[in-house]
């Protein structure tokens, strides 16, 4: 018997980039085709997060070998471009709000999809896969997400250099920093941290205060 589709390899080429949470104008709550990041144009690359940990050693005179424990982890910055619209200005609007004081931070998510994933049912009930671009073509339930959080732009290049003599496409470019990230059906990289470190350091805090009000008595 043949092998089922669902079985195959994703591929990269069908993905979607849009925002879940933040205050950015223009990268707000998916659900509502208004409020997403691709709602005027998709995207022709984007680039996927890295977490690596630098090994830290330690070594005492009558050890054999050198120990090693796991270091600070670092996550590399995304990248996305994607064809210049004459009314796109999201990108830039994101940096302006960042370097102005405003609120910045989002969570980004990027969906990839399958041959087999769905789109939602037409008008008429029957269900549609992906198609020319609109603000609901793409299907709602992805085959893997990888969700970026605490993101904030990093550098935008809002069109190509200019030259009269090329029939390119003019692309805009984003990189975002992230903090961490997670990968459908995986939790995110440590989200409890610090409210571990902030519950403690409240503890030792309480505990000066009783101290410190037992000695003044």
């Amino acid at each position: 018997m043949a092998r089922a589709a669902k079985t195959d390899f994703l591929q990269n080429f069908r993905f979607r980039v849009s925002a879940e949470t933040g205050g950015v104008d223009g990268l707000k709550a998916t659900g509502l085709p208004e409020h997403s990041i691709d709602n005027q144009a998709g995207f022709q690359s984007c680039s996927i997060p890295e977490m690596s940990v630098e090994p830290t050693e330690y070594r005492e005179g009558i050890m054999k070998y050198t120990r090693k424990f796991p270091g600070i982890p670092t996550v590399t910055d995304v990248s996305l471009t994607r064809g210049v619209v004459a009314e796109d200005t999201t990108f830039f609007r994101w940096m302006i709000q960042t370097v102005s004081g405003g609120e910045y931070r989002s969570t980004i998510v990027i969906q990839q999809y399958s041959r087999t994933d769905v789109a939602q049912a037409d008008t008429m009930g029957n269900p549609t896969y992906f198609g020319p671009y609109s603000g609901t073509s793409f299907p709602k339930q992805s085959s893997r997400d990888i969700t970026c959080y605490e993101c904030m732009p990093m550098r935008v290049k809002p069109g190509a250099d200019l030259d009269a003599t090329s029939g390119e496409v003019s692309m805009q470019e984003l990189d975002f920093a992230l903090e961490y990230f997670s990968i459908s059906g995986t939790p995110p990289l440590d989200p409890k941290a610090n409210e571990a470190e902030e519950g403690a350091a409240a503890l030792l805090d309480e505990n000066f205060a009783d101290a410190s009000g037992g000695a003044d008595d």
